[in-house]
């Protein structure tokens, strides 16, 4: 029940056009696929076991302008 959970998030970003008005951010999630989908909480009366879902890697291309 003891397991270390490693995550990586990286991001990249680059600047564009007169006096870097648009920016383009990509930024990736949990490139090592290392979350765990199950919780423990341990007490002294009780022992909750949960399974959940989620998205386990992704990658978020972002834009941003200033005019």
């Amino acid at each position: 029940m003891n397991k270390m959970e490693y995550v990586w998030n990286v991001q990249f970003s680059r600047s564009f056009l007169k006096k870097n008005s648009l920016t383009l951010t990509l930024t990736g999630y949990d490139l090592l696929r290392g979350k765990q989908n199950n919780w423990y909480q341990v007490s002294d009366y009780s022992t909750v076991y949960s399974r959940y879902m989620y998205v386990n890697s992704y990658f978020m291309l972002e834009a941003k302008y200033i005019f």
